[in-house]
């Protein structure tokens, strides 16, 4: 297999998009180029970053620096850590030497549980400069883009800029990197490995209540189990029994997400919005495309359809008593399908009751013409 041409070396000084949906909440700027072998997934590094936040003012002031602690630079594996996601997300590609700024929108990305640092929302004072459509943020994010020359198309319309609830700044150097993984070059027993332990760390992830970025992980795993390569009948079965787990799990993390507002900041994506009881409603719905007695899938799709407000899913009970009565008829058991089941007949009853009141008020005591 031939290796792919290398990528076009990254302009010093330009800004560019490294959030995993691409919706530059993580906004990386190279100010010093390296050299070497550029670091990826797998690269075992040692790097020295200093965070920053607004103050008062508005003007950023450091609030944490690695080297007062490790001196001699953190280590950790691109891909298998916890530390700071917009910190691993920010030295992907980059070569030994770099040295370069990341602003985060993303307030869960910026939040660093093995160091102790939590981000925070914007203070009063900082609004008025990171909020405004004309200032730094703004301009980083493409809010002042001028318009294309060509009209794009409907679905490829950009929405309209949204200021930020919190924005932390990481100035990174990375002093080490060793060679890592390109997953469309692995065997394939290699790329199975290689892709069940990217889904067993990210199940380490959900479980210490990182669940954004334990989907995002969940969701490279099946990225990297989709590169084409002669797969073996018996390696194809492995690698489809794989992928649904991955849905699965995906789906268990958008039942995770805390009630509305969802502290996802889509701030320049043409979908314009973040629904994690639809991301586990699309991806149960892909498991029980190719297993239709999965009951997990059923169970979990039922939890989203009656998690969704009425208003904005009309027929969302009836759908999840239909998964629940076919999780129950495939184990009749379970008791959690049981509960949640015996709890949507009981809604569908007050729902159906509140419906036949409203009904008679409707027509009165009268008779119908």
């Amino acid at each position: 297999m031939m290796s792919p041409a290398p990528p076009p070396p990254e302009a010093v000084g330009k800004a560019k998009d490294v959030s995993f949906d691409r919706e530059k909440t993580m906004m990386r700027i190279l100010l010093t180029e390296g050299h070497g072998s550029e670091a990826r997934e797998g690269s075992h590094i040692t790097v020295h970053w200093t965070v920053s936040t607004p103050g008062d003012d508005g003007v950023l002031r450091e609030v944490y620096n690695t080297e007062d602690k490790w001196p001699r630079g953190v280590r950790f594996t691109i891909g298998r850590t916890t530390y700071c996601e917009a910190v691993e997300r920010s030295l992907v590609a980059m070569k030994p030497g770099s040295v370069l700024d990341c602003f985060c929108t993303d307030m869960e990305a910026a939040c660093c549980p093995e160091l102790g640092f939590k981000s925070s929302r914007l203070v009063d004072g900082a609004r008025e400069m990171w909020e405004s459509p004309r200032g730094p943020l703004a301009a980083l994010q493409g809010a002042l883009d001028p318009p294309p020359m060509i009209p794009p198309k409907p679905e490829d319309v950009k929405p309209v800029w949204q200021p930020p609830q919190s924005v932390t700044v990481f100035h990174i150097r990375l002093d080490t990197a060793s060679d890592g993984v390109v997953p469309m070059l692995l065997e394939p027993y290699e790329r199975l490995e290689w892709c069940q332990n990217g889904k067993r760390f990210a199940t380490e992830l959900f479980k210490k209540g990182l669940h954004a970025r334990a989907m995002r992980r969940y969701k490279k795993t099946i990225l990297d189990l989709e590169i084409p390569t002669s797969w073996s009948e018996e390696q194809n079965v492995e690698r489809n029994h794989l992928r649904l787990q991955c849905h699965l799990n995906i789906a268990a993390c958008g039942l995770k997400f805390p009630p509305r507002p969802w502290p996802h900041p889509n701030l320049s994506t043409p979908k314009g919005f973040f629904d994690p009881l639809q991301e586990t409603i699309f991806h149960c719905t892909r498991v029980l495309a190719a297993d239709r007695a999965n009951v997990k899938a059923y169970y979990r799709r039922a939890q989203a359809h009656m998690a969704k407000p009425a208003a904005e899913h009309i027929n969302g009970l009836q759908e999840a008593l239909a998964d629940l009565k076919r999780a129950f008829e495939l184990d009749p058991r379970n008791t959690d399908v049981r509960k949640l089941y015996s709890d949507a007949k009981q809604r569908q009853k007050q729902a159906d009751a509140q419906a036949a009141g409203v009904f008679t008020k409707m027509i009165g005591t009268g008779e119908l013409v």
